[in-house]
């Protein structure tokens, strides 16, 4: 089967993340990608958005629930992230990077990417 593959990249917003006193009232800004494999054949035939990930949904509700849940580390927050998602959608796999940009002084940002396939 072929694994075609649908991305969101760069999705951005604040929440509550991480281990210290003050990221835990200061909301920081995270960035997210997310690629999720799956046969869009399908819904390239039909053109009906029931036959492919809606992905604006994936976002909403991924956003929804990284700001609610105010996570400690990035590696759960990387882990339950991706199990929600494959809940939501009948993707066959999901990569997803996790940025935390004002996590290090002179660095880019911290970041984790994690894979998991059905």
């Amino acid at each position: 089967m072929m694994d075609d593959l649908i991305r969101i990249e760069g999705l951005q917003f604040e929440c509550i993340i991480g281990v210290y006193p003050k990221e835990r009232v200061t909301p920081q800004p995270l960035r997210l990608d997310i690629e999720l494999a799956c046969d869009t054949r399908k819904a390239a035939a039909s053109g009906d958005l029931r036959d492919t990930v809606d992905y604006g949904m994936i976002a909403e509700r991924v956003e929804t629930h990284i700001k609610e849940a105010r996570f400690f580390l990035l590696e759960t927050l990387a882990e339950e992230t991706v199990r929600l998602i494959m809940q939501l959608c009948s993707t066959q796999s999901v990569r997803l990077t996790v940025r935390k940009p004002a996590a290090i002084a002179h660095a880019e940002a911290a970041a984790i990417t994690i894979y998991r396939r059905r």
